[in-house]
């Protein structure tokens, strides 16, 4: 009994032996950019100062704060995502079942992220959208829905999709809403877009984080609600309401950022945090647990809620069909998809040709874009520093170029 004791001692440390060596195989042969994903401001600051590019160190809330002092005009930014639900304005709207906007400030600044170490001024519409005013001026022909690709963060309203579309002479609105997922999307196209009746809707499907963005949504019954055909918030007509809602919650965001900038970290506890977080994902096996999950396709369908995903979708296509319109899907593909292994994003990767063979079947029309950025030999230059982010200008710049192409196709 000592004996079968002692050998399964021995073999039980061998395994973890094993299991930990395995993990830092993974991580030793990881792609550079993947292992500097744990400290991504450092990495943009270095590749900045190599590039000899101008670079703003300070914290978005720093920077907020110090702006405002000089900008009477300049507002925090809201959108109809998980991290603003948390804020108590939103709580009690959902409470007493009150309109909630999808994005605002109305007529005023906001100040964008810095994937490139830059802060800029986004001037918002008179619906809380990201777009100039004069566009209303003229028929709207396209009309772009999304997250915050669609949105074109983190870009002025004269850089996105929507302007370079614009600059080609199909005159665009863009009513992205960054950190949403395909019912905001819904939701915004039944509230707006209906009132402008478009030739085309396009709807831009980010592969990184909408399926998982559509779990959160489905908890919102005021969402799911927009899956009924004459369901709708009458938001165009509560603009009193809508301003008392933006109002408030711009309050709740001073609150946030003025916390923020009296609990900031200083620049040794940065490093500590780094330090931490390298050896937390080592002793959670996370490269060896991602790489399992992806190919043995743990955990892919259980966050994937079909069927809502495509009613949604059905909806967008219906919904612009009743006016004439044409709906476009774009699948739109992640910085990870290209430059990274074993991230979380990767179960989500896997679906793209599920979901675009069923969109095709249902007769809804598709643009793959991951199928024109695969043949770019230098990818890298359509984003931020040549790094993890959103699209640069150059990369919206591309994305409009290829939606203008494929329209023109289809005409």
């Amino acid at each position: 009994m000592k004996k079968i004791f002692k050998y399964s001692k021995i073999l039980f440390i061998n395994f973890i032996l094993i299991v930990y060596l395995t993990e830092l195989f993974l991580f030793l042969f990881l792609p550079d950019a993947q292992k500097r994903l744990v400290k991504i401001h450092e990495t943009r600051l270095s590749i900045a100062k190599e590039l000899g590019a101008d670079y703003d160190l300070r914290s978005p809330e720093v920077a907020f704060f110090e702006i405002s002092q000089n900008n009477p005009n300049l507002s925090p930014a809201y959108y109809f995502n998980k991290g603003f639900a948390k804020y108590k304005t939103f709580q009690k709207a959902i409470l007493l079942n009150k309109p909630i906007p999808f994005r605002g400030p109305i007529n005023k600044q906001t100040l964008s992220c810095a994937e490139d170490l830059n802060y800029k001024l986004i001037g918002n519409d008179k619906f809380g959208f990201k777009n100039p005013n004069n566009i209303y001026e003229e028929i709207i022909e396209i009309i772009l829905l999304g997250d915050s690709y669609a949105e074109g963060q983190c870009y002025k309203e004269t850089n996105d999709i929507a302007a370079y579309l614009r600059e080609a002479k199909y005159n665009s609105a863009n009513f992205g809403v960054t950190g949403s997922g395909p019912l905001v999307s819904l939701g915004v196209l039944k509230e707006y877009a209906k009132k402008f009746k478009p030739r085309y809707v396009v709807y831009l499907y980010y592969e990184g984080n909408d399926i998982s963005d559509l779990s959160w949504e489905k908890s919102i019954p005021l969402l799911k609600n927009y899956l009924n055909e004459s369901y709708t918030q009458n938001l165009l007509n509560k603009q009193d309401e809508i301003k008392k809602f933006l109002s408030d919650i711009s309050e709740d965001s001073y609150e946030y950022i003025n916390a923020q900038i009296n609990f900031q970290r200083t620049s040794s506890q940065k490093k500590r945090v780094i330090v931490i977080e390298q050896l937390k994902d080592f002793l959670e096996l996370s490269s060896l647990r991602n790489c399992i999950k992806n190919n043995l396709y743990l955990i892919r369908d259980k966050d994937f809620d079909a069927e809502l995903f495509y009613s949604v979708i059905n909806s967008m296509n219906k919904e612009t069909n009743s006016w004439g319109g044409k709906f476009i899907f774009v699948y739109t593909p992640s910085w990870l998809r290209y430059f990274t292994k074993f991230t979380k994003e990767q179960r989500y990767f896997s679906k793209k040709n599920l979901i675009l063979n069923n969109l095709e079947k249902s007769n809804i029309l598709t643009i793959d874009l991951s199928t024109f950025l695969d043949q770019e030999n230098n990818l890298k230059q359509y984003f931020p520093l040549g790094y993890i982010g959103h699209f640069n200008k150059k990369g919206y710049k591309k994305i409009s170029s290829i939606l203008i192409d494929e329209i023109e196709k289809r005409k």
